[in-house]
């Protein structure tokens, strides 16, 4: 669920929290995660977030275009206490983001 957004010239900022609900696993789902769970360098991450923005170039102003921003090489922690309301932050020094502009024409999206 997306918290905040910050904005100055051309960069955004982005403070979001992941949030799951229980599920039911199998042993040979469960073993990689806990695996990564225990590890201290953190487990990796891909973010993937789709928002709409409105480019303006010039005078020239548009309508909302979508973007679609690819986020690999984040570390998340899990929390040391399991019960813990808190959010652990995540490790986004070796982050590598990739942007893509997504134009919808009629029914075909480029």
């Amino acid at each position: 669920s997306l918290l905040s957004t910050s904005s100055s010239s051309s960069s955004l900022v982005l403070w979001f929290s992941v949030l799951s609900g229980f599920r039911d696993f199998d042993s040979n789902t469960v073993a990689p995660l806990r695996a990564d769970l225990a590890k201290k360098n953190g487990f990796p991450l891909t973010v993937e977030v789709k928002t709409m923005v409105q480019v303006q170039l010039g005078k020239l102003k548009t309508k909302r275009v979508g973007i679609r921003v690819t986020c690999d090489g984040i570390r998340g922690f899990q929390p040391k206490n399991a019960t813990s309301k808190t959010p652990t932050p995540g490790t986004t020094t070796n982050a590598k983001c990739k942007v893509d502009l997504r134009i919808k024409i009629w029914k075909f999206t480029f």
